[in-house]
């Protein structure tokens, strides 16, 4: 009989505990949690399976608190119909920080289950593109700047927001964002690194 929570992968001999998080803590934790039974045996991965289910638990606890120590209001979109909100100095912290969190929850739920040999290219990848946003941002480099502003514009859509292009106010937020992007990076090589 199949267990509903043990799974294999194309790329491993052994078995998981492999179970979907619900839709309310996934602003911290990916869609689904794969946990590595480290045993290529069913017998002994269905014995493994009520560990990986105590684990699989903490990991929900523990996104609980991390959501419960934030702001509420900062997984809520700003405006979900109606005309747009008009951008405010005050919201562009809001929207940054919404953006490097959507940002490493995108990088925990893209490290799961991958090989030690890919967690190392993904660690030079990350240092690499870390190392060429600061040396884009020293040198105010005209096509970084247009990727961040194109990106500000995608956010102001999505937020259902209204700032000129054109305007200080706008120029704000992509340097905000300039900011999280920089602290993202730095944050996705602390955890490649444990």
């Amino acid at each position: 009989m199949k267990h509903p929570y043990l799974a294999t992968r194309k790329s491993s001999r052994n078995f998981y505990f492999r179970r979907a998080v619900p839709e309310s803590l996934r602003a911290v934790l990916p869609r689904e949690i794969w946990i590595s039974l480290q045993t290529p045996s069913r017998e002994l991965a269905l014995a493994c399976l009520p560990d990986a289910a105590r684990a699989f638990e903490q990991k929900l606890t523990t996104a609980r608190q991390q959501l419960d120590d934030r702001p509420p209001d900062l997984y809520q979109p700003l405006a979900h119909c109606g005309p747009p909100v008009k951008l405010t100095p005050e919201l562009i912290e809001r929207v940054a920080e919404r953006y490097f969190v959507h940002a490493l929850a995108s990088e925990a739920e893209q490290r799961l289950g991958i090989t030690d040999d890919e967690l190392t290219e993904r660690e030079t990848l990350v240092a690499t593109a870390r190392e060429q946003t600061r040396r884009a941002r020293a040198r105010a480099d005209a096509t970084y700047l247009a990727e961040l502003a194109e990106l500000a514009l995608d956010i102001v859509t999505a937020e259902h927001l209204y700032v000129r292009p054109d305007s200080e106010l706008f120029e704000q937020l992509v340097a905000a964002l300039h900011k999280k992007d920089i602290a993202v990076l730095d944050e996705e090589l602390a955890r490649l690194r444990g």
